[in-house]
């Protein structure tokens, strides 16, 4: 695995006071995994996102126990990064964007190793929340406008 500066510019994008807003409800402790992979599914680099104290934190190592882990793509990567909107819908149908992209130079997978009871219980669903009716029209156009269409399709992308 190779360094590519990944780490350092997360942590700079999640250190965002819009970033902090928008994970306001996720748990200290949570973690989620990032894991910037080339087409050939080798791993460049690997992240942790993370709570402590209610900041959001980004390590340099994979993380211990994620609930979430991402899959991304250096182009896909430098997508979010580059997004400067102070927005969170707007961030958030960027990203949702990418999850559902058919372009493998953009695509970002996302796996759930943890059960909906713990995701919730953890605070990512406020996450969606927080991106407001952009985020809640680009999921029910999508056909998730709802809380058991969510549901049925985390089920579909758990491990």
């Amino acid at each position: 695995m190779t360094t590519s500066g990944f780490a350092a510019r997360f942590s700079e994008y999640f250190s965002r006071p819009i970033a902090e807003k928008a994970a306001k409800s996720i748990s200290n402790g949570a973690q989620v995994g990032i894991q910037i992979k080339d087409l050939n599914d080798t791993i460049i680099e690997s992240l942790t996102f993370t709570k402590e104290g209610g900041v959001n934190v980004v390590q340099p190592h994979p993380p211990r126990d994620p609930q979430i882990s991402f899959s991304i793509t250096p182009q896909a990567a430098e997508v979010i990064l580059s997004n400067t909107s102070e927005d969170i819908g707007s961030i958030g149908v960027g990203i949702l964007k990418l999850v559902m992209s058919q372009d493998p130079n953009l695509k970002v997978s996302v796996k759930f190793h943890a059960g909906f009871l713990t995701l919730l219980a953890k605070g990512y669903f406020g996450v969606l929340t927080a991106g407001g009716v952009a985020v809640a029209s680009y999921l029910g156009e999508h056909g998730l406008n709802g809380m058991s269409a969510i549901k049925a399709a985390f089920k579909k992308l758990k491990e």
